[in-house]
């Protein structure tokens, strides 16, 4: 079942907390090591963000099997200053991509990223990025809709 969830689904959220955790162990150049001895500081920073923005500028989508969060992603909400084509001004990020192993490779991700785009369609949001070095990841976002860009920069401190 499709799930946003709200402040009130704790044990929903408590889940996506700890897979959002366990999805770091997947990216590239992560310091394991470094990770699972800071897991507590980092639990607690993830916790204490979602129960800050959830239901404001971050949604979290969800598919729920047997009570489990098998597969989510997340929107968050940006405004910034309107121009002459989005008097809206929101501009929106995919982010906490994520299904658990053994459930990857059967729609689930793909149902919980359109249930994504569609609350992003229905906040008049116009544009959605998304960032990835994932290969999988990146077919997945290039068959709901998004483009590859060649005019992203980073500045990292």
């Amino acid at each position: 079942m499709k799930v946003e969830l709200n402040l009130k689904d704790k044990n929903y959220i408590e889940q996506v907390i700890y897979l959002r955790y366990l999805m770091q162990h997947e990216e590239k150049g992560i310091d394991i090591f470094k990770l699972e001895n800071n897991k507590e500081e980092i639990m607690l920073k993830i916790s204490n963000y979602v129960y800050k923005h959830l239901g404001n500028d971050l949604h979290i989508f969800t598919y729920i099997k047997d009570d489990i969060v098998i597969s989510m992603c997340s929107l968050l909400v940006f405004e910034y200053m309107p121009d002459w084509h989005n008097n809206n001004a929101l501009k929106g990020v995919i982010s906490g991509v994520y299904t658990r192993e053994e459930h990857r490779g059967l729609g689930y991700q793909k149902t919980v990223m359109k249930t994504a785009l569609d609350k992003a369609n229905e906040l008049n949001i116009n544009q959605l990025m998304v960032n990835t070095n994932n290969e999988i990841a990146a077919k997945l976002y290039e068959s709901v809709g998004f483009k590859k860009s060649e005019n992203s920069y980073k500045l990292r401190f």
